[in-house]
């Protein structure tokens, strides 16, 4: 009886959400500025309205505080309102006209004339619906946005606006290096196609409310990244008219076993890259940026991928995760097998995260140093059979850095010729034999002005592929007659680094890949005194590698997530050196509970020291006070 009566009241409910009624309490705007989307992104079919309603309600008991759901259905329009009733948000795609995949020609070719016209058209009823939701949160324009070798469909329009563009035809693929020009304007090009998307969307949607945010999502081949078969573009300049940031890479998803442990952690290096490099564009923009954890996909799961992807994502700076899937104990097949024990390990997560989301979203993540992310090197280092950039070693020397100096940002060539370098104590290049004179020139000035850079090679071309003895300079690597050699050594420290002075600053040269250095124990320990001899301290660091020390600073406080890479539970020492006050609280922000903490000298320096154990694959948030 107690059931029966249960699905009648359920039945009813459904019944007045589908009539279209929507509380006070839904009419309630959202704080943008406070607010931490934690976003369900559900496939909404092969069920009942009633099994719809159902899955809000799970979701929402888990910690979801934002329901992806579109479209002008009566069943949208009660999930939309029973969604509001909760006080959750409402998600979107806008969508486009211009396809995301080589083996589907565009519907449409954004250099036509009409494409502006008929991208209009197919928006409107969504910029309505979307103006009509008080909780709207954020429409994302496109999901996993990638440039593909023949996405760019080479019609009629096309080619004809590269030639009018730049006085030639359009190749047919990436032109070779002894074409530098062309093969300048070839990406330059494929990069504008997607820009023309975007800004036509936003100006659209955002026409008649300049406050509804707009969003893209990407993955990590957007961004210097490393894929077999999907290729860069360009996300400083993609990200510039959007309002959020999203991205993905799942460590531990598509069809991938829980024990593939290398390539899990390959993939989990990627992510933390692509995690700096959507910081970047959104620190550059001011703009907040979420990650995409994941939701279910099958049986065989981690049950505790989900929190590990979530403490990573927070503790690289992200200000919302991204979900996909749904509570549906029922087996719906392909991606949406359900995990119980995944789930419900998602929902505690969620729930703790959710606690802090306020705080969250204040806070930035910062560094003492920054790794060079080289356009320049991307542009000479990419096969002939790829769109844009490849830049291998940025994946490994990023990983590197966190585990010897727990913090690093990643820096664009052209930032540097903005002059953002001074930002920072230190830069790190990797592998980089190419770069702009611009870049150059911002580099030397920062070094004789008192700022260190360590390299694992001496840049000595430029953009032109002409050269240049600007860092070689700057790093000691003078010439005597037909060869080169360093100015000074330190045999003190090991026998494959070199250290010069150059003005009031300091380089290091490593003769020895630092992408590939983290295998190697006692390579990144030297790269760490090497910093600190040079007098660059880290924020702070972990004294065990497996756990990370990311560092947020918020406006009354400072925040260490440590983020457990291992799956076994593991304890450290956390130190973070020179910090901006003397602390007189250290507290986990989720349990409540006070840390002991000790306010000592360390190394030449005031350190704020204390240990922390973080369960496997998991993360904790220790908020430090004044």
């Amino acid at each position: 009886m107690k059931n029966v009566l249960f699905s009648i009241l359920r039945a009813s409910v459904a019944a007045a959400l589908f009539a279209g009624g929507i509380s006070a309490h839904a009419q309630e705007p959202l704080r943008q500025d406070e607010f931490f989307p934690i976003v369900l992104y559900n496939h909404w079919y092969k069920t009942t309205p009633e099994r719809m309603l159902e899955v809000i309600d799970n979701a929402h008991e888990r910690g979801w505080n934002t329901v992806n759901v579109v479209g002008g259905s009566a069943e949208v329009k009660a999930i939309q309102a029973h969604a509001q009733e909760k006080g959750m948000a409402i998600s979107a795609f806008c969508g486009s006209l211009t396809r995301l995949t080589a083996s589907k020609v565009p519907d449409l070719c954004v250099n036509s004339a009409q494409y502006e016209a008929d991208l209009h058209k197919f928006l409107e009823p969504k910029r309505a619906e979307y103006e009509s939701l008080p909780r709207f949160w954020v429409g994302d324009i496109q999901d996993e946005t990638c440039v593909v070798t023949k996405n760019v469909c080479r019609c009629e329009d096309c080619q004809r606006e590269f030639k009018a563009r730049y006085g030639v035809e359009l190749p047919e693929k990436m032109p070779p290096i002894s074409e530098l020009d062309l093969r300048k304007q070839y990406m330059e090009f494929y990069d504008d196609y997607w820009v023309k998307v975007w800004n036509m969307t936003c100006d659209y949607m955002k026409a008649n409310n300049p406050d509804l945010l707009i969003g893209n999502t990407y993955t990590e081949n957007n961004c210097l990244g490393r894929h077999m078969d999907l290729v860069f573009g360009d996300l400083l300049k993609w990200a510039e008219p959007l309002d959020w940031l999203a991205a993905d890479i799942y460590p531990y998803y598509a069809g991938r076993h829980e024990n593939d442990l290398e390539a899990i952690e390959w993939a989990m290096k990627r992510s933390r890259l692509l995690l700096a490099f959507l910081r970047c564009a959104a620190q550059n923009y001011d703009i907040p940026f979420a990650w995409w954890v994941g939701c279910t996909s099958s049986p065989e799961d981690t049950p505790k991928a989900i929190r590990h992807m979530s403490y990573t994502a927070i503790g690289q700076g992200a200000q919302g995760l991204v979900g996909w899937g749904a509570y549906f104990p029922e087996n719906q097949g392909g991606m949406l097998e359900y995990n119980p024990e995944l789930w419900e390990d998602a929902g505690r997560t969620f729930r703790d995260i959710g606690k802090i989301g306020p705080l969250l979203r204040r806070l930035k993540k910062t560094s003492r140093i920054a790794l060079l992310a080289s356009e320049t090197e991307g542009l000479f280092a990419t096969p002939q059979q790829y769109v844009g950039p490849f830049y291998y070693d940025l994946c490994p020397a990023y990983d590197a850095l966190l585990k010897a100096f727990g913090n690093a940002d990643l820096i664009y060539e052209r930032q540097i010729a903005a002059g953002q370098l001074p930002h920072y104590d230190a830069l790190v290049m990797a592998n980089v034999r190419h770069i702009s004179a611009a870049a150059a020139k911002g580099i030397e000035e920062f070094v004789s002005a008192g700022g260190v850079l360590i390299s694992d090679t001496v840049p000595e071309l430029n953009e032109d592929n002409k050269r240049s003895d600007t860092l070689a300079k700057v790093l000691g690597h003078t010439e005597y007659g037909k060869s080169r050699r360093l100015r000074r050594s330190a045999p003190d420290a090991f026998p494959s680094v070199f250290t010069s002075e150059y003005g009031k600053g300091k380089t290091v040269l490593c003769r020895f890949r630092i992408g590939s250095f983290y295998k190697v124990p006692a390579l990144w320990e030297l790269l760490r005194s090497s910093l600190q001899d040079a007098g660059v301290h880290p924020l702070a660091v972990s004294s065990n590698p497996d756990i990370e020390s990311n560092y947020l600073v918020g406006e009354d406080c400072f925040v260490i997530i440590p983020v457990n890479r291992s799956r076994e539970d593991g304890k450290t020492q956390i130190t973070c050196y020179k910090p901006r006050f003397a602390p007189r609280h250290v507290r986990d922000l989720i349990s409540g509970k006070e840390l002991k903490f000790t306010w000592t000298k360390q190394n030449g320096q005031r350190a704020l020291s204390f240990a922390v154990d973080v369960e496997g694959i998991s993360g904790r948030v220790i908020g430090v006070y004044p």
